[in-house]
């Protein structure tokens, strides 16, 4: 009886699994389709805006701004302003 139980559960996961995975394999496939869409010189431009951003954060001068940035982040996310996580999209599992 308990075997059958377990085997029923396990069953059940597994197809849940199953489930989450097909839904990450699509949403992984229209995250690719949006970034197609994008022009190569924008995703050029962006990346080097980004590098220069991190270099200027990472050295002395840009420690500060980096600093304030960080703990006004922390601040939003404590007065509930800005929830963990919010520059990814969540992903929700069809049940």
């Amino acid at each position: 009886m308990v075997r059958k139980k377990l085997s029923s559960e396990i069953l059940a996961m597994d197809r849940q699994l199953l489930l989450q995975q097909r839904w990450l394999r699509l949403n992984g496939r229209r995250r690719l389709e949006r970034l197609h869409q994008v022009s190569p010189l924008g995703l050029l431009s962006t990346g080097l805006i980004t590098g220069l951003l991190a270099g200027y954060l990472m050295s002395d001068k840009g420690y500060y701004i980096y600093a304030m940035l960080r703990g006004g982040m922390r601040l939003c996310r404590l007065s509930g302003c800005l929830p963990p996580g919010a520059a990814m999209d969540p992903v929700e599992y069809p049940e």
